[in-house]
């Protein structure tokens, strides 16, 4: 039962998760270059990433799930923090989240009791990781 409760609330924190990178990369992805899809996008995931992103009737950045959008933050990180200021502390953050979501991915089921730093980073995350990087575009 209680994996059952830590199998939900890591599902419910990546699924916020996702959802805040979405709103914040959507509107700022296609400012930084005309062919943002596939220069940011496509070309910063992984070639199954790429094969599920292109597969649907219209790209989109809802079709990405929170492994390609952490992937998307982290490989452009530097292009974007030339154009929006984020924090440089943000991207401690952001490999620790992507070490938590790595390790839930690849977590065996009895292997749950040990989710606890994981399932916090997340927590944090959702509260913290999107919400702190600011709207100042840099120079």
């Amino acid at each position: 039962m209680k994996e059952a409760c830590i199998i939900n609330n890591m599902k419910e924190y990546m699924a916020r998760l996702a959802g805040r990178l979405r709103e914040w990369l959507s509107p700022r992805l296609p400012a930084m270059t005309e062919n943002w899809w596939q220069e940011l996008v496509v070309n910063s995931l992984s070639e199954a990433q790429q094969e599920k992103a292109l597969s649907g009737p219209a790209p989109a950045m809802e079709e990405l799930d929170l492994t390609a959008l952490l992937r998307i933050l982290d490989r452009n990180w530097f292009a974007i923090t030339s154009k929006f200021y984020v924090d440089h502390r943000e991207r401690a953050s952001l490999k620790r989240v992507m070490e938590a979501q790595n390790s839930w991915a690849h977590m065996a089921p009895g292997e749950m009791e040990q989710i606890t730093l994981p399932g916090a980073l997340l927590r944090r995350a959702v509260g913290g990781l999107t919400i702190s990087i600011k709207e100042v575009e840099g120079t």
